[in-house]
Parts: C-alpha cells; structure tokens; sequence
C-alpha cells in the first residue's frame, strides 16, 4: 500500500518565498499610493450636469445630492467645454481671471454658505465662505431662496466632493480639477 503524505515546505523554502513576495507587495502598494495621491488611474464619478431651465436654459447647471437643495449655475461651462449630460469638472490651476470656475449658488434662504472641499483621495482640504444676495422672482428654485455668487479655484488636480451648507441644510456637488 502506498501512502503519501503531503511534505510541509521547510523554514528555507518559506524564506526564500517572503524574500521574493514581501518586496513585490512593498511595491504594489507603493504604487497604488503615489497613484491615488496624484489621481492617476482613479476614476471620478463627478455630479453630472443639466440643462438649466427657465431663464437658466442657456447655461448648464449641477443639482446637489442627495435632496438637490442646491442648484450651481455654471458660468464658466464655456470655457472648459460642458454641456448637459456631461461629468461636472473645473479647469484648475485657473490661468486667468477669465478662466476662474463662476458658480451661482441657489439654494435655502440664509447669510452665509459655506463650502468644504475635500479631495476623495483624503489628501487636501478647504473650506470658503459666500455671502447671500437675496434672489428676486422665481428663478430656478421656487419660493423663497438665496444666492451665493462664488468663484471655486480647487487647489489642486483630483476628485473633489464639496459639501454645501447653510444653515442646518448640508448637501453635496463632486467635481473633478483637470489641467
């Protein structure tokens, strides 16, 4: 009768086998960091945009998540070529005043929002804050609203989430920084 039991490696074999995989994963790993870190190969899934409407129906607008309390009316689609449908995004470093990235904020009727930019990558924060200017007549956003002019300039390349505040109503627009 043939048995055959199974030979366990021996403490050699096991160290030759962690002297070849532990460099390879130090590396892997490294590498999937510094592409995070940059945003290479990570793909944003940034707020999609939307027709306006209204007097609105000639400039391409973002509706926040996850209620679309906020409405961003986007000055600045021109410049960077979005249209409806399109990934929202933000030419960054902006070159010139020209190409700064003019959003109007519409959204629940207060003194201040405040804007929190975090890229999703974990790696850089800011926060700005906009004054209201009390919108007249109906506007996109019916009854009663306040608008924030603003001007974005994201700090750097990358998936950004912005989260909206005013008051005690907290939402969010994600958009993407390109060269």
């Amino acid at each position: 009768m043939n048995v055959r039991t199974s030979q366990k490696p021996t403490s050699r074999k096991r160290s030759s086998w962690a002297a070849i995989a532990l460099p390879l994963l130090a590396a892997s790993v490294s590498l999937v960091s510094s592409n995070a870190a940059s945003g290479k190969g990570v793909k944003c899934e940034a707020s999609v945009v939307r027709q306006g409407s209204g007097y609105l129906d000639q400039i391409p607008v973002v509706k926040s998540q996850p209620n679309g309390k906020f409405l961003g009316v986007l000055f600045y689609a021109r410049l960077v070529g979005l249209r409806a449908g399109d990934r929202a995004r933000i030419k960054t470093p902006s070159a010139s005043a020209d190409e700064n990235a003019k959003i109007l904020w519409q959204g629940p009727t207060g003194k201040t929002l405040r804007v929190s930019g975090r890229r999703l990558d974990g790696v850089r924060t800011f926060t700005l804050t906009f004054p209201a200017t009390t919108a007249a007549g109906g506007g996109a956003l019916k009854g009663t609203r306040s608008e924030f002019p603003s001007i974005i300039n994201l700090p750097t390349t990358g998936c950004w989430r912005l989260d909206l505040r005013v008051g005690n109503t907290r939402e969010y627009v994600v958009i993407e920084g390109r060269k």
